[in-house]
């Protein structure tokens, strides 16, 4: 990443609450309820993406350490991670996208996700790992359907 980052607002940091309490969504993707997850900012050609409308910042997802930084607390080998949690995006950037989504499109499924978290909130629900697991999927699925979609075009 080079040059400056913008200042973090109240409304970035309601996101990067509402990331961490969700999850990962790789892991969700693939399964794996109750992941922590860090925020990443998307980026294309290795520069955060932002617009007059959206900061880099809420151009963000949750990944936890392994599927963002390929970091992890040594039991395993990353070649058995892979194997059982899917492609790190610090490993294989390609693999990653093909899986999950582009980094576009994972921002878009946490903008869903968020809008759920929110709503819960608000009505005082709480949801399941599991149901984060479900949930994400089936969305997941929406956004694949659709970039396929637009393939066959």
């Amino acid at each position: 990443m080079v040059g400056k980052t913008a200042p973090i607002t109240d409304a970035d940091e309601r996101r990067f609450d509402a990331i961490t309490e969700i999850g990962c969504i790789p892991c969700m993707i693939e399964g794996i309820a109750g992941t922590p997850a860090e925020v990443n900012h998307a980026t294309v050609c290795g520069r955060r993406v932002s617009s007059p409308h959206r900061s880099e910042h809420q151009n963000t997802y949750g990944a936890c350490a392994y599927h963002h930084r390929a970091v992890h607390n040594g039991k395993l080998s990353l070649a058995e991670l892979s194997r059982r949690c899917g492609p790190s995006l610090a490993l294989n950037r390609r693999d990653y996208h093909d899986r999950y989504g582009s980094e576009l499109e994972l921002v878009q499924l946490q903008d869903a996700l968020i809008r759920t978290w929110l709503r819960a909130r608000r009505e005082g629900r709480y949801l399941s790992p599991s149901r984060w697991v479900r949930l994400t999927r089936a969305l997941h699925a929406h956004v694949m359907a659709h970039r396929q979609s637009e393939v066959d075009g």
